[in-house]
């Protein structure tokens, strides 16, 4: 209760309702999580952020060449935003190291107007040696 006007207040109204109706909250709960439960495959969830790319980005272009004229086997597409052209060579240059350290040497696809969109490497390089 408010101290100056004898009125409860909104919130105060909200707490008491909460605090009567547990148990009607708590049936409404497991009700949505029954529901989620038998829902969650109606959901899906696309991790490739290549999907997302229109078809006239470079980026795109180089993928798309890259998937109709190389066999590719154990390969890492590694996709990075927000950096500027200079981080994204070093960038580049790091992962061509650990992959020359691997089973074998990598390769850049997506160089069409002299932008480097996708690093594509052979063998297994080491993530934390970046």
């Amino acid at each position: 209760m408010s101290k100056d006007t004898g009125t409860t207040s909104f919130f105060e109204k909200l707490a008491t309702f909460i605090v009567d109706k547990r148990n009607l909250i708590f049936f409404l709960y497991a009700c949505a999580l029954i529901f989620c439960l038998f829902s969650r495959n109606w959901v899906s969830v696309c991790n490739d952020i290549t999907e997302y790319l229109p078809e006239s980005t470079e980026t795109r272009q180089g993928l798309t060449l890259m998937e109709e004229e190389f066999t590719t086997f154990a390969t890492a597409r590694v996709m990075v935003s927000h950096v500027t052209y200079e981080m994204a060579e070093d960038l580049a240059e790091q992962m061509e190291q650990i992959c020359r350290r691997g089973h074998g040497g990598g390769q850049r696809a997506g160089d069409a107007g002299g932008h480097r969109g996708v690093f594509q490497g052979g063998g297994r390089p080491d993530l934390r040696d970046l």
